[in-house]
């Protein structure tokens, strides 16, 4: 029998580095090959059969909530009030009591190529993220969180300034229904330590691995994916995309 499962799609930033592109419409609506990017999230989320997806927005919410419904009558859309002066955990927070089951979170301004939830699925266990081991072939790509992993590729650190490292992470992580509860006790001692106007998911996963716990780092070897912050980035998923349409779901 298979487990219940929640899928969390982080959409709420302001978007601020594509400029004028968002000040219209939120930055998971930005169309890459005539599709949004939430497009995109919402087909690769079904690839993990999920018992429900949550889209937490803020920024133009209404227009986010309306097309996430126009692709998608299933999903459940949530709003972070104070998406302006929070970070990422702040919304995953929104989300938490609507949670069933099992977990998977990213960020909604990421694409990824369908194929490589087929390798994830194994690794859907205890605490877990994605990453790779090497940058990108697609020029213009940059993989720029950082992570540092002891003998058993277990996370010890992660950063955007580490200089000794050894993947490249892309904000996928799984965490089963059993470790939740001490999840989301590490964000909310982050957020004391930090500020939740500072606060990533990525901090608490810190904070978790500092109070005992243990984060699987899954090497995906070949970083199928892209993060899509500003107009440079647009460029290149667009290149990417129209190479490969039907590996990244546009039919």
């Amino acid at each position: 029998m298979n487990r219940p499962l929640t899928i969390v799609i982080l959409a709420a930033g302001l978007g601020t580095r594509l400029g004028s592109i968002t000040k219209q419409k939120p930055k998971a609506l930005i169309e890459v090959c005539g599709k949004p990017i939430l497009y995109y999230a919402l087909h690769f989320a079904r690839r993990f059969n999920p018992t429900k997806i949550i889209i937490v927005g803020g920024h133009l919410y209404d227009q986010l909530e309306q097309a996430a419904k126009s692709i998608d009558l299933d999903v459940v859309v949530l709003k972070n009030e104070n998406y302006a002066q929070t970070q990422r955990m702040v919304s995953l927070q929104v989300a938490r009591e609507h949670i069933d089951g099992d977990l998977i979170v990213w960020d909604g301004d990421y694409i990824y190529h369908e194929g490589i939830a087929s390798t994830m699925l194994p690794h859907l266990k205890g605490v877990s993220i994605f990453a790779s081991d090497q940058q990108s072939s697609d020029p213009g790509v940059v993989l720029d969180m950082m992570v540092k992993v002891d003998e058993k590729d277990h996370l010890i650190a992660m950063s955007k300034s580490l200089t000794d490292f050894n993947y490249y992470f892309n904000s996928f992580f799984f965490c089963d229904a059993e470790h939740q509860d001490a999840y989301f006790k590490s964000a909310e001692k982050a957020m004391q330590k930090i500020g939740a106007d500072k606060t990533h998911l990525e901090d608490a996963l810190l904070e978790y691995v500092a109070s005992g716990g243990i984060v699987d780092v899954v090497n995906m070897v070949k970083p199928l994916w892209i993060e899509i912050d500003n107009p440079q980035d647009l460029k290149v998923a667009e290149a990417m995309v129209s190479h490969n349409p039907d590996g990244y779901g546009v039919v």
